[in-house]
């Protein structure tokens, strides 16, 4: 029954004046030559190195599936994903985020590079939820998350900055 009524709004037709939708990439691929798969094999071999040399023969099974998921990973093509922002939460792909499960959000805009939104939510297993804006305008989003929850500045997580630097 949850579902009908997930696909009612994110098929409803057509759109009320206040409610937005787009699509966009998953995430932002970003290039990896051959370099960047030569550094990892490499660092991925000195760790086994020192796992087999420590005799931590579960440190080189981590290892093995550790490098083997981020290659598999690295070479990931985004699939498109649909976002709605209405009056009842936001949908991404199909499930819907009631904003009586959001805290905040927080827009980073740095055209060309940074353009997204972070919500951050009242569940522990996934406090912060990211939302590409594409060619969205991001006053328009941001002035009806405001009829709705509160902004408040967030912060990249380490996480964050590190797949950055490592283009991942």
């Amino acid at each position: 029954m949850k579902n009908k009524k997930i696909e009612q709004l994110i098929n409803a037709s057509p759109l009320p004046a206040k409610d937005i939708e787009w699509s966009a990439p998953e995430f932002e691929k970003q290039p990896k030559d051959p370099a960047w798969f030569l550094a990892g094999g490499f660092l991925a071999i000195i760790l086994l190195i020192i796992a087999v040399f420590t005799k931590n023969f579960l440190f080189v099974v981590v290892i093995i599936l550790a490098s083997f998921s981020l290659f598999i990973w690295a070479q990931k093509q985004p699939k498109k994903i649909r976002f709605k922002i209405t009056d009842k939460g936001i949908i991404i792909d199909k499930i819907l985020y009631n904003y009586e499960n959001l805290n905040s959000f927080w827009i980073f805009y740095e055209p060309p590079k940074v353009k997204h939104i972070s919500v951050e939510s009242k569940k522990f297993l996934m406090p912060k939820i990211i939302i590409p804006l594409a060619a969205q305008n991001p006053d328009k989003i941001r002035n009806l998350l405001l009829k709705h929850m509160p902004e408040k500045e967030h912060h990249e997580s380490a996480i964050d900055v590190l797949g950055k630097y490592l283009r991942y």
